[in-house]
């Protein structure tokens, strides 16, 4: 079948004759937040925003503190935007707490287990609205932690054993939004199975200093602090990188750090993923407000500064 268009064209024309045509390029609608499209192979994504434009799924799922304590999921509007006016709908002036932030990769670990993450109690779930006003950094949605007891975890099975790393090998790179208080050693991301089993990808430097480090422990301490830029309470694009050969990165906006960590070895027994304390979820508690975590495996040390410049246009940091 011969389909036959008409273009209908409107012109000018000159004195001379000639035809000047008014033209304009056919409107594409922007959708933002589409990192995961253009660079693949995250192991796991966390955000206020979809980071993937086929992804249909919730953002958070969050608790209004009231009777009942009831629950609800939130997503994200058409253009990629948390769909803050639910927020507000559903809270009704009270305040909020997040109980699943939710993994926009959909990886599954062993035992059939994704990568979302939770927290089950409520005295320990971070804070997205205080008495119906919606907790920003920067002007967009963020979740607050306390630095006392709250963070988010994977889920295990009911005897602990299985998978629970959401990085599982030294080649990697983890990006955050995040800001945070002058406090020693705080994990930001983390994995823990112990004193002698765990790496923080991000967290404050143990001086108390305004840095952030890349800490690693599997029986002898390595950590990589971040110099030229401060974490502070304003909002930083944070990144840390292993390449698998021992050298790592840790970055606050556009600073960077090198050094080695001499190949190291994350142990699978018991080690457990975290957002807002190191894993054993008893200490070093996060007390700041973050927005985005990209976890990718292996590292993205190639797609650096594109990656950097999604999240810096998106979120206009610096």
């Amino acid at each position: 079948m011969r389909l036959i268009f008409t273009i209908l064209l409107i012109g000018l024309f000159k004195a001379e004759g000639q035809m000047v045509i008014n033209a304009s390029a056919p409107y594409r609608p922007t959708l933002t937040g589409i990192v995961l499209d253009d660079y693949t192979g995250a192991a796991a994504a966390y955000s206020m925003r979809r980071l993937r434009s086929s992804y249909t799924g919730n953002a958070i799922r969050i608790r209004k503190d009231t009777t009942g304590q009831p629950e609800q999921d939130i997503g994200f509007l058409s253009n990629g935007d948390l769909d803050t006016g639910a927020i507000k709908t559903f809270l009704n002036a009270r305040s909020g707490f997040v109980v699943t932030w939710y993994d926009q990769v959909g990886n599954i670990r062993e035992g059939g287990f994704n990568n979302n993450v939770t927290q089950t109690t409520q005295a320990n779930q971070p804070r997205i609205a205080l008495n119906g006003v919606i907790e920003r950094d920067n002007g967009k949605p963020c979740i607050v932690f306390d630095g006392s007891n709250d963070r988010f975890s994977v889920a295990v099975s009911a005897t602990g054993s299985l998978e629970r790393r959401v990085i599982t090998d030294d080649n990697f790179s983890v990006f955050g939004v995040a800001s945070g208080a002058l406090v020693s050693g705080r994990a930001i991301v983390g994995q823990h199975s112990g004193v002698t089993g765990r790496i923080n990808f991000l967290a404050t430097d143990v001086s108390g200093s305004d840095k952030v480090r890349l800490f690693f422990n599997n029986g002898t301490s390595y950590s990589v602090t971040s110099t030229t830029v401060a974490f502070n309470s304003i909002q930083k694009l944070l990144y840390s990188e292993m390449n698998g050969s021992g050298t790592s990165h840790v970055r606050v906006n556009d600073g960077n750090a090198e050094g080695t960590l001499n190949n190291q070895t994350l142990t699978p027994a018991n080690i457990r993923f975290q957002i807002g304390s190191e894993g054993d979820g008893t200490t070093n508690f996060f007390n700041g407000k973050a927005q985005e975590f990209l976890l990718y495996q292996p590292n993205q040390s190639a797609n650096l500064n594109a990656i950097r410049t999604n999240i810096n246009n998106y979120y206009g940091i610096y």
